[in-house]
């Protein structure tokens, strides 16, 4: 959780970051997923510069998922 999942993406030298809402379940993030928004990784940014802009997106793709929801 938290920085933890950032230092991971930059250790696996991932080329993406984000964020996904999905539908709650007993396990942890392993809901059917509504929505996800990403990102390409900046060079040389830390995982706490990176925490920061995935954060970014996670308010607009929360909106998202509302609108989707709201649409069934």
């Amino acid at each position: 959780y938290g920085v933890h999942v950032q230092e991971s993406v930059l250790r696996s030298n991932d080329k993406l970051a984000g964020c996904t809402a999905h539908f709650v379940n007993e396990g942890i993030d392993e809901g059917k997923i509504i929505c996800q928004d990403s990102m390409v990784i900046p060079d040389n940014i830390s995982a706490w510069d990176l925490g920061g802009e995935v954060f970014k997106l996670e308010g607009p793709n929360l909106l998202k998922a509302i609108n989707i929801l709201s649409q069934r």
